[in-house]
């Protein structure tokens, strides 16, 4: 896969209202996400009082692989309604479906509960393959990259403010004397924390409706006045001879599935994710572990002050570091330096056990692991959305979205189920290393 490299001409501004809206939609599922990592681990227990703590990660791997299972059987249907029906519908039904979820997670009773929502927060939103969608046809070969690193940037966002805000939030009645007379927090510890997606998503939902104009439709009138976005379905050569050659027949699905430059982003894509969701599925695990067993004995408000740390240096890394190292290194380069980097990280996280007592030195440990952690997934999340627009052809960008989707989901069902699991079982057989927690 060749590196995708821009025409030498001026960019093209960025069309920036519709892409706010975008960009909101990208921060509310990156928000809800990191938002109930502090206090899954919490929820469980909640649920399961007298569950043993080397069981609380099988439970919680589950929990958090329902969103995934939901994403992985409706993704394909979502980015088909998009190529048929448009994008903002999609995008509508999504952030309906959001709502509905949050609210059952919210004011769940039991496990099974928590489960059947987070299915839910997955099947009914199919909005992150079509907000790529949306992008790539509201943007030409100028500034695509730039528009899918503002959209990637929203990871950062949401991973300042979801771990903060669901940490400090969750179980306020036995945390802060202000809420310990509340009947309705003290039965539902998690509505606080969920209500501020909820708030998100309504308004969001609202603003699409108004504001948000139909992509497809903004293609169609720039292709009548001769200005339609050349988003880079191509590379440098075919961009220069297109002109001179007869206009090809629209591929087929099947052509599409097959060629090389979409299953090689997809498969880029879907590992990626799958690595990112399990490593931060178990991390909370790690931190909430006893010193004893390798961990930090840290509680739900300090998960989230840690996660959330990072938050700050990712809203700097993305517009100012991301758009030079991809000039510098190229996109599949800089996809091979962060693979590289994020592998040895994950290896290294156990051995930050060895300063678990050391007062000085374990936030400031933990706040470098994750503030790492965000960073790679960042800037290889970046990358692998330009290669994976530039493999497309927009008359079924759409469906290739849609398949990515389903393909993450997948292997984001098996991250937190297989990370977490593993993690429990070295817990609960207490092997020597390197069968224990660092496994």
């Amino acid at each position: 896969m060749a590196d995708i490299k821009q025409e030498l001409k001026p960019d093209t501004p960025l069309p920036l209202w519709p892409l706010f809206w975008v960009c909101l939609v990208q921060f509310l599922d990156a928000f809800s996400t990191f938002l109930i990592i502090p206090f899954i681990p919490f929820m469980v227990e909640d649920f399961f009082p007298s569950l043993p703590a080397s069981e609380v990660g099988y439970y919680s791997g589950y929990l958090n692989s329902a969103s995934f299972f939901g994403q992985l059987l409706g993704s394909p249907i979502y980015g088909l309604m998009s190529d048929k029906f448009g994008r903002k519908p999609v995008l509508l039904f999504g952030m309906v479906g959001t709502i509905f979820s949050l609210t059952l997670f919210a004011f769940s009773l039991n496990y099974y509960q928590a489960v059947a929502a987070r299915f839910c927060w997955g099947f009914l939103n199919g909005n992150i393959g079509v907000v790529k969608t949306y992008v790539s046809e509201i943007t030409d070969e100028t500034n695509i990259a730039k528009a899918l690193g503002v959209v990637a940037m929203q990871y950062g966002f949401g991973s300042l403010l979801g771990p903060s805000i669901g940490g400090f939030l969750a179980r306020p009645a036995q945390k802060y004397a202000l809420f310990a007379d509340s009947a309705l927090l003290t039965r539902f510890p998690y509505v606080l924390p969920c209500t501020v997606p909820f708030v998100v998503a309504v308004s969001v939902l609202v603003g699409i409706a108004l504001f948000l104009p139909e992509s497809r439709d903004v293609y169609a009138k720039a292709a009548e006045d001769g200005k339609a976005p050349a988003a880079a379905t191509s590379d440098k050569t075919t961009d220069k001879t297109a002109l001179l050659q007869p206009e090809a027949k629209s591929p087929s699905r099947l052509q599409i599935l097959t060629s090389k430059k979409v299953y090689t982003s997809v498969v880029l894509y879907a590992v990626m994710g799958g690595v990112q969701i399990g490593f931060g599925s178990i991390f909370p695990l790690f931190m909430i572990n006893k010193e004893a067993d390798g961990g930090f004995d840290l509680d739900s408000s300090r998960i989230g002050l840690v996660m959330s740390a990072s938050g700050p240096v990712q809203l700097l890394w993305q517009p100012l570091c991301v758009p030079r190292l991809t000039k510098l290194l190229g996109f599949r380069r800089l996809f091979q330096c962060t693979a590289l980097f994020f592998a040895t990280l994950v290896f290294c996280t156990p051995f930050s056990s060895l300063v678990s007592g050391v007062a000085w030195a374990r936030f400031p440990v933990l706040i470098f692991i994750w503030l790492s952690f965000t960073t790679a997934c960042n800037t290889g999340f970046s990358t692998v959305f330009v290669l994976l627009a530039n493999s497309a052809p927009k008359q079924l960008r759409g469906t290739v979205n849609g398949m990515a989707q389903t393909c993450v989901a997948a292997t984001r069902i098996l991250g937190p189920a297989l990370f977490s699991n593993l993690f429990a079982w070295s817990m609960d057989h207490a092997s020597g290393w390197p069968m224990d927690y660092h496994l």
